[in-house]
């Protein structure tokens, strides 16, 4: 599954790194660019959004986790039995929440950070030492093309 094939996508995002935020409005563009319905899935883990959502885009919140923290409401429903062709965790930080989403999401293609041999993915890029979430989408976009 690559940009040529795909249809549909999910971002998945962390909605407290207002430094990334430009970087994946941009990438979510590119994605409608390139004929692909992009929804996004902002995660905030304090109780309330510091924010309103757009277009095609779901908040979660604390209020939307159990008190173990795993994801629950029709948010989570909705995300998790959506059939997106394409997944992309593009939270840097490790959330529980949204790990489970990524875990039990029926996307047919995942993609994430590089992590240990327990990972939810189908393909995952290293940051590098990087942290920056614009050079990590740059990496999406220069490898994810290559894979057929």
């Amino acid at each position: 599954m690559n940009f040529d094939t795909a249809k549909t996508a999910l971002i998945i995002m962390d909605g407290t790194d207002a430094t990334s935020e430009k970087s994946i409005l941009l990438f979510s563009d590119f994605l409608k660019a390139n004929k692909i319905k992009a929804d996004c899935l902002t995660f905030f883990p304090k109780k309330v959004a510091n924010r309103e959502a757009r277009d095609s885009e779901y908040f979660m919140t604390k209020k939307n986790s159990s008190w173990l923290g795993f994801p629950k409401g029709k948010v989570f429903d909705s995300i998790i039995n959506t059939e997106y062709d394409l997944l992309f965790d593009l939270s840097l930080k490790g959330y529980f929440s949204l790990d489970c989403i990524v875990e039990l999401s029926k996307a047919k293609f995942k993609i994430g950070v590089l992590q240990g041999d327990d990972h939810p993915y189908d393909f995952m890029i290293d940051p590098g030492k990087s942290k920056l979430i614009s050079e990590y989408i740059d990496q999406v976009k220069k490898y994810l093309p290559l894979l057929k």
